[in-house]
């Protein structure tokens, strides 16, 4: 899957940080159901991933919820940086 973004469609020209970007990603499941486990690739990352023990699953690397939580954090810390940077400001972190 990939995806592209840029500033304009976003309404974020103002913004000189923000230069159109590119996502590419790749997820594949081996295995039966709760007992397979995946592999996330996207950019220079590899992540396993597998349904956690408690839940019937092999518990190896990552779980998706934890994939899925992650992704919500980056992209919340990712806009914020935006709306600092369409303000006129910038974040010293």
């Amino acid at each position: 899957m990939a995806v592209t973004i840029n500033k304009g469609s976003l309404g974020l020209s103002r913004c000189r940080a923000w230069p159109q970007l590119t996502f590419e990603s790749q997820a594949t499941w081996r295995g039966p159901q709760r007992a397979g486990a995946g592999v996330l690739t996207t950019g220079q990352q590899r992540v396993v991933f597998s349904a956690p023990e408690s839940m019937g699953g092999r518990g190896v690397g990552s779980s998706p919820e934890e994939l899925l939580v992650s992704a919500v954090a980056s992209c919340y810390s990712g806009t914020l940086f935006i709306c600092w940077c369409a303000t006129g400001s910038r974040p010293s972190r």
